[in-house]
């Protein structure tokens, strides 16, 4: 099956789920601070999605058969957690922490269109390590939405976020960073 381009009425859809979205994430990014629950989190943006006219995107999904489906609005994964942590969970917040959220709403709710987005955000003060990590998947990934052109497949942005998170080395993907020049004899 191929890819189904969408109606400009569902790309106004999805731009408004957006906004209502980015406004929820953006709320509950700015509220992550030492003390809070994550439970707390998503209490927030599940009343903040709702009250926009918002689905919760992640609440109740049922993925593989025999697990459960999803509990919570928000998968929020703390520190060496890879993703989709469990958001209801009543684990607190401390100082150095790093809580990856991510959330998505169907708007408007049960006819409309999915969008989803994450950030990752430091509990109080966090190492440099922690700065890093969280400074290098940001600019992976405004790399990897600087190369998204009409009819590309979504591999070549893959191959090439992941090759910014290695060590330094010629690969194709700098083709988009640098300026094309000529090879030059050396003497």
């Amino acid at each position: 099956m191929g890819i189904k381009s969408k109606t400009q009425k569902e790309i106004q859809l999805m731009r408004e789920g957006g906004r209502i979205l980015a406004s929820a994430l953006q709320k509950v990014s700015d509220s992550v601070q030492i003390g809070m629950r994550l439970s707390e989190l998503d209490a927030l943006a599940a009343n903040h999605l709702t009250k926009a006219g918002g689905e919760l995107a992640f609440r109740g999904y049922k993925g593989v058969r025999g697990v459960p489906p999803y509990p919570a609005t928000l998968c929020a994964s703390l520190n060496d957690e890879v993703v989709h942590g469990i958001g209801t969970r009543d684990i607190v917040l401390k100082g150095g922490d790093i809580v990856g959220l991510d959330l998505g709403v169907r708007y408007p709710a049960t006819t409309g269109l999915y969008t989803d987005m994450a950030i990752t955000v430091g509990v109080g003060h966090i190492s440099d390590t922690a700065t890093n990590l969280i400074n290098v998947t940001k600019e992976s990934l405004d790399q990897a939405i600087r190369l998204v052109k009409p009819g590309q497949r979504d591999n070549h942005q893959n191959n090439c976020t992941g090759q910014r998170l290695q060590p330094p080395r010629q690969t194709h993907c700098q083709q988009y960073r640098q300026p094309h020049r000529e090879k030059q004899e050396t003497v």
